[in-house]
């Protein structure tokens, strides 16, 4: 059990995979292919963790506790590891919109002064993509606004998922702390129960014992007295 448990404190502090990215920090393309490779690795590695930990936890004497530390363990680091791999995957979309958006302004632009039209249409139309433009740049910013705020979840339901796999691991500590003196408890109650039953076959075979004496000693008074005339 002293495996298992040093296995699930392992899990319960960060790792070096989720202090190379902690939320927010992705903000480069390169980055962001990076994380998502090391999120690949990662994920292979924690599937190999968590199969250690629970081959440990079957010779434990609380195996089923040491599992189920082991299983919350095993999904606070899984979360992790895809809060990084889609925070990663999130800042890769939004760069290709950015590029989009700003190739369809660059088209619409080339499109605009290309066409000959009157001096009032033209500005209609420049006036109509400016305005695009602006709305489409408000709507990334006010997504980009609520990334720290998306950011701070993830890592509340990280910090959450931490907690419990603590309070599981020391459930399993306490447990196997207290197994010697239960152990032990269950010995003395067995012992008493041999001893007692040992002084009962003991009582019982003393009790045959001076049955069988008053039995011979009638048999013989019998066989003294003077027959009857």
């Amino acid at each position: 059990m002293l495996a298992a448990c040093v296995c699930l404190a392992g899990y319960a502090s960060e790792s070096p995979f989720a202090a190379a990215y902690p939320p927010g920090s992705i903000d480069s393309v390169a980055k962001a292919d990076a994380a998502i490779s090391a999120a690949r690795d990662e994920r292979n590695a924690q599937f190999a963790r968590d199969a250690r930990a629970r081959l440990l936890c079957r010779d434990q004497f609380l195996a089923e506790r040491c599992l189920v530390a082991a299983r919350e363990a095993n999904d606070a680091a899984v979360r992790r590891i895809q809060a990084v791999d889609l925070e990663a995957r999130e800042f890769l979309r939004r760069d290709r919109a950015r590029q989009q958006a700003a190739a369809r302004a660059a088209r619409q632009a080339e499109e605009v002064s290309s066409v000959p039209e009157r001096s009032a249409s033209g500005a209609a139309r420049s006036r109509d993509l400016e305005q695009r433009q602006a709305e489409s740049l408000k709507r990334r910013e006010e997504f980009e606004r609520a990334a720290p705020e998306r950011a701070a979840q993830a890592k509340r339901a990280e910090e959450e998922a931490a907690r419990r796999a603590e309070r599981a691991r020391r459930r399993a500590a306490d447990d196997q702390a207290a197994a010697p003196e239960r152990a032990k408890r269950a010995s003395e109650v067995a012992a008493k129960r041999e001893a007692a039953i040992k002084r009962a076959a003991q009582r019982e075979a003393r009790e045959n014992e001076r049955a069988a004496e008053r039995a011979r000693k009638a048999a013989a008074a019998r066989a003294k007295a003077p027959p009857e005339q």
